[in-house]
């Protein structure tokens, strides 16, 4: 299963995952979900508060 920390850390790709250099392009909405998720992981925030800045429930965030 990949998740955000393999993409954020390229850690354990999938062996289905390419890794040829795409760009992705996100949306100002799209930036600050990446900036919290990588704020919890970093141990900065909580779920509960990741789920207050992006203002969705806590399983959302999940």
């Amino acid at each position: 299963m990949l998740r955000i920390s393999d993409i954020v850390r390229r850690d354990e790709f999938s062996e289905n995952v390419s890794m040829e250099k795409k760009t992705v392009t996100l949306n100002s909405q799209e930036q600050q979900r990446i900036k919290r998720l990588n704020e919890h992981m970093a141990g900065l925030l909580s779920i509960k508060q990741v789920a207050e800045l992006m203002q969705v429930s806590e399983r959302q965030v999940y």
